[in-house]
């Protein structure tokens, strides 16, 4: 409790947050509420036989003195809300109540007494009429998307969690998952496309699609974490962030788990075609750098031209290879994205069909101006200045299947694929270690692919007690594939520029997940009892081969060679005795495959319980986790012999989630998890990989532990409205065995490898989502998203120093913990008008200066530094088939700094494009 103290103290941010917070408190909360003098009906309508809440039931209330019809015998109504709760202020007396529902069957409820300055609560039971599986189907179904839903899901939950959805998404300027999940709170987005959630980075997170988990390879990175660049907005029902465990929820996650929700069933056809072209400032109709490329390259994939020729070798491999080294100037042209869904629901008797399918494509170009000046004890390493040309290219596809043969059974088949590739032509010149003026070119091009499978059935048994069986079937995979990357790297020699280094590399990754789970859910009374297996098999396989021209055979006679301009220095004529030589480059070659199987087991209870007329929910078990990770790795084609990590462990992790409901529109929630985090294949691989964007080694650390976390939260949360939220969370993390990313100085070049670390991570959210109207009736169609997050994390560490005399000094101290943004802010106002159609949102994003890498010292760690993101989104309605958006990104034009060293000198710079875009969509 006390690291929760010191969490909620000390900035003006924090202040301010807390001051909003209360008075938006204030606004919210009915003042009738804060009011003991007139008395109160509440109280909820359920199903009898499930005892499961029935939202939009309709609660009449009579007086009984009168006969039912005579003139004034009625004294209210009320509609129930999502959790089936209602609230009504009548006089006091004695009265009847009618219940109706088109669901249920009509129930009365006589002589109820309501006394003066009390409160009173009721609970009605409604009996299913024979038609009710069909009309709550229905309702369910049409309303997963919407903002309502989302608030109501997130209110009902028995574990904290915070969602957008995609009514809100249309709302925003975001084109992908990654720009979505920037607006929930306690969310930050690294390098556009990794997720870190509470201070804790992407390690710790765990992304779903559909239900089934999901992770997405990259050469340049190599890690699990999924890059949620991949998922087009368009295709997504709603995003979840599940923060606090639960025992039938995946155990290796502590920060979040982002579960994402792509498109729902229609309840009617509908077909829809959209276009959205984009200029962005500075890059559209600009000429751009672009590599020679191949002929499939619209396509995100490549033709093969970039492939390694055959089984050739040394010379005859230059030879053979296509001298694509030269970069071109060509005029870009104006972004744009195209997309069409279609979906259709069909009824056959008893027997339901659905389907919902969409297919995306995006190209754009883009250009970022960089500079690169790290420094070591305050001495710099090197400094260099340049641009990054780009062209990328985006296609996704989206086809799920519903199949329901009656009731009490539903099947469905979802299927996505996105394929995303990168031409990227990146050119600096600058100060290297060695000293000599220097000027480089890199010519990159990256295919990455995400695909993901799932069949799964839902069933409950009547005859069985209700009896609830919940299976899948999946397989997700993750291709990564960077072919015939070039790099090379020319010193000033007088006035001319002579061949230093080169290097020309092939690599893939790929990886595959197979696998299944069953869950059993039996009612009992108000409760779930619950149970359930769960096993995954993952495989990745990665290897990367290296060549570079070697100048050191030349003969006197071909020096000239070393000074040919760019695109003739590489001819295959310029290969061969007293010429350049073409050799492997060993310390850049290697392999690795890996290997993690996961076997779950899980018991619970959900056991909603009424004590002196409060609710109550408790939600809690117990999850055990089975898993071994191997991994197997081959350092260069001239050691062969194999290096084996191997993470072998069987892991309890307990949780509770315990809610108390005060009244019907709150809620305060306490939450306690264990959760694992274990090494990433690629951290344990001791293969290096030669990061040329960020000029670093990367290598992984076969002797990494896996990481136990214990969670603590506590939470208010209040709807004074359908979709309006307030919440406020204090939450706690203690982290053992933690992995962060670390760079370490050496004399060629920064080495980024992974460590262990203990420590705290303590902090507080708080949310508001809230209309206007309060302030004055002209402003109910302004809304108002806004939340705030602060972290504070204590990481220990020892540091050893040597004072004047000699003397060895060891001093334990703590730092921040790796990745982690000491405060993050998000703002949103939100005007809607139902009548003109017309909707426009003005966001801000913010985060605190954040720890991006562990340095040797303090004095060498570096930090992204503190930027502003605003965006502007216009929508409007032109008629029922037709719409127009328009959106403008990074308004401000904010660049991503990086610093090193106490006096924040520069590490890394890259400048941010605004971009402009009118999206047209037409319904048929």
């Amino acid at each position: 409790m006390k690291s929760f103290l010191s969490a909620l103290g000390g900035r003006t941010r924090a202040g301010l947050a807390s001051s909003i917070a209360l008075l938006a408190l204030s606004t919210i909360v009915p003042a009738d509420a804060w009011s003991a003098a007139r008395p109160v009906l509440t109280g909820r309508v359920i199903d009898a036989e499930t005892g499961k809440p029935i939202p939009y039931a309709s609660v009449a209330l009579f007086r009984e003195d009168r006969p039912e019809g005579a003139p004034g015998s009625a004294a209210g109504g009320v509609v129930s809300g999502e959790d089936g709760s209602f609230r009504m202020q009548p006089a006091a007396g004695f009265y009847r109540a009618i219940v109706t529902h088109v669901a249920y069957q009509t129930a009365r409820v006589e002589h109820i007494e309501i006394r003066e300055s009390q409160t009173t609560n009721v609970e009605f039971k409604l009996a299913a009429s024979e038609f009710k599986m069909k009309a709550v189907e229905v309702a369910g179904e049409q309303a997963k998307s919407t903002e309502v839903s989302v608030v109501a899901r997130q209110k009902e939950a028995s574990v904290v969690s915070d969602g957008v959805s995609a009514e809100l998404i249309k709302k925003t300027p975001d084109a992908n998952a990654a720009d979505v999940l920037r607006r929930v709170s306690g969310l930050s987005v690294v390098d556009d496309k990794y997720v870190h959630i509470r201070g804790v980075t992407d390690r710790y997170n765990v992304a779903t699609m559909d239900g089934v988990k999901v992770s997405s390879t990259d050469t340049d990175t190599d890690k699990r974490s999924f890059t949620f660049d991949l998922v087009p907005g368009s295709l997504l029902s709603s995003t979840v962030v599940v923060k606090t465990a639960a025992p039938d929820l995946p155990g290796d996650f502590s920060g979040g788990l982002v579960q994402v929700n792509t498109l729902d069933f229609p309840s009617n056809r509908i077909l829809k075609l959209s276009f959205s072209p984009t200029y962005t400032e500075g890059v559209s109709t600009r000429e751009l750098l672009r590599s020679e490329g191949s002929s499939t390259d619209w396509r995100a994939t490549d033709d093969g031209s970039r492939e390694i020729p055959g089984d050739a070798t040394g010379d005859d491999l230059a030879r053979a290879l296509p001298n694509t080294w030269g970069a071109r100037a060509k005029k870009s042209s104006i972004n744009g994205s195209y997309g069409i869904s279609y979906g259709d629901r069909l009824s056959l008797g008893r027997h339901k069909f659905g389907i919902i399918s969409s297919l995306n494509y995006k190209q754009s170009y883009g250009r970022t101006e960089f500079k690169q000046e790290p420094t070591f004890m305050g001495y710099p390493v090197f400094t260099f200045d340049g641009t990054r040309s780009s062209y990328s290219v985006l296609g996704a596809g989206l086809l799920n299947l519903a199949y329901s043969p009656g009731r009490g059974h539903d099947f469905s088949l979802r299927n996505s694929l996105v394929r995303n590739a990168k031409d990227q032509v990146s050119v600096s010149e600058g100060l290297p270690a060695s000293g000599e003026w220097a000027r480089r070119q890199t010519i990159s091009w990256d295919e990455r692919t995400l695909y993901s499978t799932q069949l799964a059935g839902t069933h409950e048994l009547r005859a069985f007690h209700r009896l609830g069986i919940d299976w899948k079937l999946f397989r997700s995979g993750s291709d990564a594939y960077e072919p015939d990357r070039k790099h090379v790297e020319f010193e000033r020699t007088g006035d001319l520029w002579a061949l230093k280094e080169n290097y020309r590399t092939w690599s893939s990754l790929g990886e595959t997940t197979r696998g299944a789970s069953a869950d059993i859910r039996l009612p009992f009374g108000l409760s779930d009892l619950k149970a359930g297996v769960f096993t995954e098999t993952r495989k990745r396989d990665y290897e990367i081969d290296a060549y570079a021209t070697d100048p050191s055979y030349l003969s006197s006679s071909n020096y000239g060679l070393l000074v040919l301009p760019l695109d003739s220095i590489f001819l295959p004529e310029n290969y061969g005795p007293g010429k350049f030589r073409f050799v492997p480059l060993v310390r850049f070659t290697g392999e690795y495959d890996g290997k993690e199987e996961i076997r779950a087991y899980y018991g619970m209870i959900d056991h909603p319980f009424t004590l002196a007329w409060m609710r109550f929910n408790a939600a809690g078990g117990l999850r055990v986790e089975r898993s071994v990770l191997a991994v197997n790795t081959i350092q260069a084609i001239d050691d062969p012999i194999p290096i084996t990590a191997r993470d072998e462990k069987t892991e309890t992790l307990p949780s509770l989630n315990f809610t108390y409901m005060p009244t019907t529109w709150g809620n305060l929630r306490l939450a306690y998890g264990r959760s694992v985090n274990r090494p990433e294949l690629r951290e344990m691989a001791n293969v290096l990989y030669y990061d040329f964007e960020r000029e670093q080694n990367v290598i992984g650390n076969p002797d990494l532990k896996h990481a136990l976390i214990e969670n603590y939260d506590l939470r208010f949360e209040a709807f004074p409205g359908d979709d309006q939220v307030l919440a406020f969370s204090v939450f706690h993390k203690h982290l053992h065995n933690a992995i962060e990313e670390q760079l370490l100085p050496s004399p060629e070049r920064f080495v980024r490898t992974w460590f262990n670390s203990d420590g705290n991570n303590d902090g507080w959210e708080a949310e508001i989502r809230k209309t206007l109207g309060f302030i004055h009736p002209r402003l109910s169609n302004f809304t108002l998203m806004t939340n705030y997050t602060q972290v504070r994390s204590a990481i220990a560490y020892t540091e050893k120093s040597t004072d004047p005399q000699g003397n060895r000094i060891v001093r334990e101290k703590t730092r921040p913990m790796q990745g982690q943004a000491p405060w993050t802010q998000n703002l949103s106002l939100l005007y809607t008008s139902q009548r003109s159609g017309t909707s426009v949102n003005l966001l801000l994003n913010r985060a605190g200066r954040r720890l991006d890498a562990v340095g040797d010292t303090r004095d060498t760690d570096v930090y992204e530094e503190t930027r502003n993101v605003v965006d502007l989104s216009l929508s409007q309605r032109l008629s029922d088939r037709l719409d127009l958006k328009f959106t403008a990104k990074n308004v401000v034009g904010a660049d991503k700094v990086l610093t090193v060293g106490p006096e924040k000198s520069t590490f890394m710079r890259d400048s941010s494009d605004k971009a402009y875009s009118l999206s047209i969509g037409v319904s048929i």
